[in-house]
């Protein structure tokens, strides 16, 4: 018979009391681990199954108090990612624009006309009949691509043999290798027969008009490439009544914080509103008083393992804004969880987050003082939360003491849960 002693092999009755008085083993811990196991082994088995329990109430506990931290957290003013920061946008014609905010945006509304929008210039050129012999002069065929105040010299070789087809793909493919910030293809009208150069901006915007010019050859008069068919243009727009200009359909407000998208034109003025999340907010707060719920039910379900402090604290962190919190709809049942009235909430949240935020997230507010409560039980040694009558002290030898401070954070994993050697010496 073998016994999974978790976090090491498994090992025989025989083995293991051999190493309980035999050479030590190589982890710095197995002695306090056997010194454990041989106490285990010695004890009544009554009062095995009982530290066994106080282990699994201890390790659960550990579990709720991170909910709770993180429930509350998130409604913590102190916390810059707070849900109060988050922010939202509502636009009175999202055919028209629509935008994206960041958390801390200005709370507030903008009415903004879309008189133009910024477009990418678009050459087409001739159309050609795709199995013609190319119009193009054969041999080396140079031209110049000019954008952005940046001129490029391009060059391509055309055979006699080439037809329309293939010489406009070779032009496209030389555009397209130079990177200047177009991009080039052929479109083909297998209906008409025919095939023509299509040469598109990558960008909007009159900064990215760009010309074609033949240097040597004739590449660009041959094929058109140098018919404008859509010219770049600029946004223009208006907010809250000043005029403005963009290279892109996309511009910046509030300093970056908001960035609102064009999709159309309208003389009439859209209204843009920036706002608290207040979904997000009602989330959250019921999330925090689920969380706390939780643990209030788990502190009563095991009363006779934990400590009474922590059931207290619980029901302090709400007294001591129990007004406020009731006014927001919040309040507690006769077996000391709470109730949520989520219309009363959600009209709070909308219409006086103000009060909302000092509840919360406020000096003494109730998710400040239980974010409080659950980074204790979730930083300090499970043992401070062990109700005194849940254990005889004769039980506990010092290694215990020396485990919870040299490693607090993976004790309950190595020595309490289910499936460790607690349970296997039960």
């Amino acid at each position: 018979m073998v016994f999974p002693i978790y976090g090491y092999p498994p090992v025989s009755p025989l083995s293991l009391w051999t190493g309980l008085f035999g050479t030590q083993a190589s982890n710095p811990l197995s002695s306090a681990v056997q010194a454990i196991a041989l106490e285990r082994l010695l004890l009544p088995q009554p009062v095995a199954q009982r530290q066994t329990l106080l282990a699994q109430a201890l390790t659960g506990l550990q579990s709720y108090g991170q909910q709770l931290y993180t429930a509350a957290n998130a409604l913590t003013l102190n916390n810059v990612n707070n849900v109060f920061a988050q922010r939202t946008t509502t636009s009175s014609a999202p055919d028209v624009l629509t935008a994206q905010v960041l958390p801390n945006a200005t709370i507030s509304s903008y009415q903004i006309t879309v008189t133009q929008l910024a477009a990418a210039q678009q050459n087409v050129g001739t159309a050609l009949t795709s199995a013609g012999t190319t119009a193009v002069t054969p041999g080396t065929n140079t031209f110049t691509l000019t954008i952005g105040g940046t001129t490029y010299n391009l060059s391509v070789n055309i055979l006699s043999t080439d037809t329309n087809q293939t010489a406009l793909e070779k032009i496209a493919n030389a555009i397209n290798a130079a990177n200047a910030g177009v991009t080039a293809k052929v479109i083909n009208d297998p209906t008409a027969g025919t095939s023509r150069l299509q040469i598109t901006a990558n960008k909007t915007g009159t900064a990215s008009a760009f010309t074609l010019a033949d240097v040597t050859g004739n590449a660009v008069a041959a094929t058109g490439a140098n018919t404008v068919n859509t010219a770049a243009a600029n946004a223009q727009y208006t907010v809250n009544g000043i005029s403005y200009t963009s290279q892109s359909n996309t511009v910046l407000l509030d300093q970056g914080r908001v960035s609102v998208n064009f999709f159309k034109t309208s003389t009439a003025q859209v209204t843009l509103t920036v706002g608290p999340d207040t979904q997000a907010i009602s989330g959250a707060v019921n999330n925090l008083v689920n969380a706390y719920n939780s643990l209030v039910s788990y502190v009563a379900l095991n009363a006779g393992f934990l400590v009474p402090r922590i059931g207290q604290s619980l029901t302090n962190a709400y007294e001591l804004k129990a007004p406020e919190l009731n006014a927001l709809g919040i309040t507690r049942n006769a077996n000391g969880t709470l109730t949520v009235d989520q219309s009363k909430l959600t009209t709070a949240v909308s219409q006086n987050l103000g009060a909302v935020k000092s509840a919360f997230g406020g000096a003494n507010g109730f998710a400040v003082n239980l974010a409080l409560l659950g980074r204790e039980i979730t930083t300090s040694p499970l043992w401070n939360f062990a109700a005194p009558q849940a254990y005889q002290p004769v039980f506990f030898p010092q290694i215990y003491s020396y485990l919870l401070t040299l490693n607090r954070s993976q004790f309950a994993a190595a020595i309490l849960p289910t499936g460790t050697l607690l349970n296997l010496l039960v």
